[in-house]
């Protein structure tokens, strides 16, 4: 099972994110296809695309919320691009904005996600690594119940024309692999302009984000 322990409302809202992801990458292929100039632009699509589902929202009194929010500060200096409640939390959520609570490190968490958009290249290691860091950091606080984690990239370049840059894609793409093969609740997402790309573990998430004809190695 791709994600144990998840209630039908968890999958269907996880299946809901991972649907909008697989929308996304495939506005994203061939030169003339649509492009997005920063991150936030990204995630605002993904959020966007999730809203519009009814397993993302939840009606609280006479107050429709939603599970589906941008640069969620759960830290002290980090924010996670987009991050996704458990659902049957809204009602919660609300009462800790009424008592003027900070509800951001007291609310369980479904999937976090940090987003990251390579303008001319694949983004580094280390500045990859980064974006890990954070989303390994919400395990440190026990009452965001370990949130399903994902890393996506979108790279606005092809990949296939240098050296360095297969090179760079090599390294990232073994890395991510080794980081969601040593825990089930990681996933990571790699595709580039010209059809190469990734979406590791194989065969764990709901929806396969990729394209088809998306090419996962490169020599």
């Amino acid at each position: 099972m791709s994600y144990p322990q998840r209630g039908r409302r968890e999958l269907a809202a996880l299946s809901t994110l991972e649907s909008s992801i697989s929308r996304l990458a495939s506005k994203f292929q061939g030169r003339s296809a649509l492009n997005f100039y920063h991150e936030s632009e990204l995630t605002a699509h993904l959020m966007v695309e999730l809203r519009e589902s009814p397993s993302i929202g939840e009606q609280v009194d006479k107050t429709r919320m939603y599970l589906a929010h941008l640069e969620w500060p759960c830290l002290v200096r980090r924010r996670i691009d987009l991050v996704l409640w458990k659902p049957g939390t809204c009602k919660r959520a609300l009462e800790l904005w009424r008592g003027r609570s900070n509800c951001a490190k007291k609310l369980p968490l479904l999937g976090a996600v940090q987003v990251k958009r390579g303008p001319g290249k694949l983004t580094s290691w280390a500045s990859t690594r980064k974006d890990i860091e954070d989303l390994e950091v919400l395990y440190t606080f026990e009452n965001l119940e370990k949130p399903v984690l994902y890393f996506l990239e979108w790279v606005d370049h092809g990949l296939q024309e240098h050296e360095n840059d297969r090179k760079d894609y090599r390294e990232v793409q073994s890395r991510l692999k080794k980081w969601c093969s040593e825990a089930s609740n990681r996933r990571a997402f790699v595709i580039s302009r010209d059809g190469i790309g990734f979406a590791y573990p194989k065969g764990a998430w709901l929806v396969d984000p990729l394209p088809a004809g998306v090419r996962e190695n490169i020599h």
